[in-house]
Parts: structure tokens; C-alpha cells; sequence
């Protein structure tokens, strides 16, 4: 494993299960920032270093997932280490625009195994070990 653990952003506005996704992240071995809100996380991006992955919410107050995956997008060119994760999932128009970008989708409601993939595949892409 690298001297340093992977970073991860997590975008998420309701304090609760911002923690636990950050708990489930830590917990994997990866150093986690949190952004109460999509200007905040904007700001994060713009300010840098950027990190590794992103876990972003949708509907967040000052800006949409949408609006940090473009902020993302502007930062790191590509969004294969980008996951949302929302209660809107089920959203044609959000599954659309997610598919269309090639960004992970979960619903709120999937936190289990599968999160646990996403995060996996892509810190795979990024070629970042985070163990077994």
C-alpha cells in the first residue's frame, strides 16, 4: 500500500448519513474530506489538491451533484472515480444523466456491498490498493 491513503471527497448535505458513508470510507482505509453542501465541495475541487474519488449527494443546497461532477469534471477530465450516491437514483433523467456521463449510481438506500464495489472499481482504475 502507498505511504498515503487514497482521498476521498464526500458531498453530502444531511449530517447523518454523511457520517456514515464517511465511517464506511475511513474504515476501508481511505483519508476522507467532507463538504456539507455543493459549494463547499466546488470549493474543495477548485481550492486542491483534488482527491482520489468523489462521492457526491444530488440534491444538496447552493449546487447539485451535477454542478461538483462538472467541477470534478473541469479539475480531472474524466469521472470513472466518481460515484452518486441519492435518493433520486430511481430518477429516469438522473439515471439517464449518469449513464450518459459514466458516473456510478446508487440509491441511498443500497449502501451495502455494492458501495463498497463502486469505491473498489474505482480506486482500481486509479490503480490505488486499498486492501483487501
Amino acid at each position: 500500500m502507498s505511504p498515503h491513503p487514497p482521498q476521498v471527497l464526500v458531498a453530502e448535505d444531511h449530517p447523518g448519513y454523511r457520517d456514515k458513508v464517511a465511517g464506511l470510507l475511513a474504515g476501508w482505509g481511505l483519508a476522507v474530506a467532507v463538504a456539507n453542501d455543493g459549494r463547499q465541495a466546488i470549493r474543495l475541487l477548485r481550492a486542491g489538491p483534488l482527491p482520489d474519488l468523489l462521492v457526491t449527494d444530488l440534491a444538496m443546497p447552493y449546487a447539485t451533484g451535477f454542478e461538483v461532477i462538472d467541477a470534478w469534471l473541469a479539475a480531472r477530465g474524466d469521472v470513472r472515480a466518481v460515484i452518486m450516491v441519492t435518493g433520486e437514483a430511481d430518477a429516469m433523467d438522473v439515471r439517464i444523466r449518469c449513464a450518459c456521463l459514466g458516473v456510478a449510481l446508487l440509491h441511498k438506500a443500497a449502501i451495502d456491498a455494492r458501495f463498497e464495489r463502486a469505491v473498489r472499481d474505482a480506486a482500481n482504475w486509479l490503480n490505488l490498493d486499498l486492501g483487501p
